[in-house]
């Protein structure tokens, strides 16, 4: 993997981590573009870079990490998916061998989803932007159990959710963010125990160029997010998945 390569791909792993788009289909894209190969050292890299969107996150909200209370509810909100991702997402690498395949369905249920959730949030009377209830908080990180199916995203699983169930978007859009930290953070380190990555193999110019551009990216990327669901719907990301699954269908299937 050259240095050109290895930046890109941070900046879009840094840009749509936090997007309800699915960054690990926008990462396999350019991984094709480019002709890489999906050996051990590129497993090394993306681990890379999803760190460097980890530590974007827990920056931003550092503070939410020194309140026990607040520490409680992510690890309860964390539940399910430690569960699931012990007992499920075994079989779901099995099922889902060849994972750029499904990836456009995925983008495609999740694009209607996220439509019709918006057209029934309408339909209701919008709540005040006010912080969740543990109970709230809890069922947003059910949603995300959803997540370790290829192309759905952590973020559009918690959206619809919170969409249907007629949450504060931006509420859900922070605690979505905020939830990301020890979710990532868990997954990865059980990547690097599963793939026993020694902590030098980190360390090359191709691996910290790709943590350091996700990193910066991710910081903008949240950002821009929180500043969209105070003035914009979720729709054009629903219709962006919807063309990004009908096109890479079209591309893998015809």
């Amino acid at each position: 993997m050259t240095i050109l390569q290895a930046a890109i791909i941070g900046v879009v792993e840094g840009f749509t981590e936090f997007l309800p788009i699915s960054s690990t289909a926008h990462i396999l894209i350019v991984q094709k573009i480019f002709n890489i190969v999906l050996d051990e050292s590129v497993t090394t890299f993306t681990i890379a870079v999803q760190l460097g969107s980890i530590l974007a996150a827990a920056i931003l909200y550092i503070r939410q990490f020194f309140s026990l209370r607040k520490v409680f509810e992510l690890m309860l909100a964390l539940v399910p998916t430690i569960i699931a991702g012990i007992l499920i997402y075994p079989f779901i690498k099995i099922f889902f061998t060849n994972v750029l395949y499904i990836v456009p369905w995925t983008l495609v249920v999740g694009g209607l989803l996220m439509l019709w959730g918006e057209k029934i949030y309408k339909k209701n009377v919008e709540r005040e932007e006010k912080e969740l209830t543990l109970k709230e908080k809890f069922i947003l990180g059910c949603a995300q159990v959803f997540a370790l199916v290829p192309g759905v995203s952590r973020s559009a699983s918690m959206i619809v959710t919170g969409l249907f169930a007629n949450f504060p978007r931006r509420a859900v859009m922070s605690f979505t963010f905020i939830l990301a930290v020890p979710t990532m953070f868990s997954a990865t380190l059980y990547d690097v125990y599963k793939t026993q990555i020694p902590i030098t193999a980190l360390l090359t110019p191709s691996f910290c160029l790709g943590f350091i551009t996700a990193f910066f990216v991710a910081l903008f990327s949240i950002r821009f997010m929180l500043f969209l669901v105070q003035k914009y719907t979720f729709t054009p990301f629903a219709w962006y998945r919807i063309v990004l699954g009908i096109s890479i269908g079209l591309f893998l299937y015809i």
